[in-house]
């Protein structure tokens, strides 16, 4: 899990954080660390017949909800647009916050123990 954690923060770039219940946290352990390669970042690509199958159901969906985390970095104004036409709200998460909440009109908050009743209530809703 450590070593994930920082491969992720090494490749995104950003944090990774690492929750232990503390029961576990002072267990012993006889566990050998296994060594790890930082690899280079790449990016994911659907495939064509997935955005077809995500369009098909978007286009075939009542109502629609957006929930933006990180990986919406960069792609700000696609998102803005993609609400606007779907007329859906868009939650976030706390590190999608910078990424989607600016200029960003159907901005319904942040959703878990940092968030708002109104980003859950927008998201439940409509799932």
């Amino acid at each position: 899990m450590v070593s994930s954690a920082i491969q992720h923060a090494m490749t995104v770039p950003g944090v990774a954080v690492v929750t232990l219940p503390g029961d576990l946290a002072e267990s012993e352990t006889q566990a050998d660390a296994r060594p790890f390669c930082v690899p280079e970042p790449g990016a994911v690509v659907p495939s064509d017949a997935t955005i077809e199958r995500m369009a098909t159901a978007l286009n075939n969906a009542n109502d629609v909800a957006i929930f933006a985390g990180i990986g919406v970095a960069g792609a700000h104004d696609e998102v803005i647009a993609l609400a606007d036409t779907l007329g859906a709200p868009i939650g976030h998460s706390l590190r999608g916050k910078d990424q989607i909440q600016y200029d960003n009109p159907f901005d319904v908050g942040m959703t878990g123990l940092l968030g708002y009743g109104a980003a859950a209530e927008g998201l439940k809703a409509r799932t």
